[in-house]
């Protein structure tokens, strides 16, 4: 959704290569800025679940888990422990 993979057939052909060197667990980071964000959290949610079927359609042992690089400011912590803090709020309680 930032500056990942251009599209799903990109990020098909990552996931096979990931497979292929024995990797099963892949975290997605896409950035996060409460202000200059570009992508809402359905975006990325949407794109999170394209990633996770077309891993699951490699083999199912593949996972794509939700994570987010934040931006870092003061009083992060409390806005993700209340879960104010969109797409990262719900990966960082995962």
């Amino acid at each position: 959704v930032d500056d990942g993979a251009e599209n799903l057939d990109t990020s098909r052909r990552m996931l096979e290569l990931a497979w292929r060197d024995g990797i099963r667990t892949i975290i997605a980071t896409p950035h996060y800025h409460p202000v200059k964000g570009k992508a809402g959290i359905d975006r990325w949610q949407a794109a999170l679940e394209a990633v996770q079927t077309a891993a699951g359609q490699i083999d199912s042992r593949i996972r794509v888990l939700p994570g987010c690089e934040i931006w870092y400011r003061q009083g992060i912590e409390e806005l993700l422990l209340q879960k104010k803090y969109g797409p990262c709020a719900a990966a960082a309680m995962c």
